[in-house]
């Protein structure tokens, strides 16, 4: 019965090692983020001020050049991911990681539910063709990076250095960069492409 009960424990315990802890820390923190963004954005009384704030961004990204608009929000993107990175190479990078990603999230949220809240289907419509395509490529980057960088610093506290594939974490972390990129040059092109189709007033 003992050594039943040893195979038991073991085999028990090989399965909670399969289980990928730092996926379920990531996505239970982006399905945190999206409910609280949107709550926020359809309790907000602040209705007056995000349509003039929104007609202001939208007066000044249609006077500036394309290539200004893309370096500025590359550099804004990244800077984030290089936060997210030097954390991994943290013990202490846990928090700092789940921060940013909570943070990230809740902004699209929080800006979608507002769009739709504030100026409903015509938010809706440009939530579909200008706000979202690129976002999407930028949340698989965001999730791809902290849930590599997590790892990292769990295999840093645990020592577990010898274990973990230093080679590949750079690589993974600079195709996450690469699909950054690729995310503000969706974003920066469908603005331009669209952005005369919409008066928000």
């Amino acid at each position: 019965m003992k050594i039943n009960a040893v195979y038991l424990n073991n085999k028990n315990h090989k399965k909670f090692e399969n289980i990928n802890y730092e996926i379920i820390t990531v996505f239970s923190v982006i399905i945190l983020a999206i409910i609280i963004g949107a709550v926020c954005a359809v309790c907000s009384s602040d209705k007056i001020e995000i349509r003039e704030l929104l007609n202001k961004f939208l007066t000044e990204t249609s006077n500036e050049p394309f290539f200004k608009l893309l370096i500025t929000k590359e550099l804004q993107q990244l800077i984030f991911i290089a936060i997210i990175f030097v954390s991994g190479s943290s013990i202490y990078g846990k928090a700092p990681i789940t921060l940013i990603v909570f943070y990230k999230i809740l902004g699209i949220s929080y800006l979608s539910g507002v769009l739709i809240s504030t100026y409903l289907l015509e938010g809706l419509e440009y939530i579909l063709l200008i706000f979202l395509p690129g976002k999407i490529l930028y949340i698989f980057a965001i999730i791809l990076v902290s849930v590599k960088c997590l790892k990292s610093s769990d295999a840093l506290k645990n020592k577990e250095n010898a274990e973990f594939d230093n080679v590949l974490f750079m690589k993974q972390n600079m195709f996450s960069s690469i699909l950054i990129f690729i995310s503000a040059f969706i974003d920066i092109m469908l603005l331009k492409v669209f952005l005369p189709l919409f008066s928000f007033a």
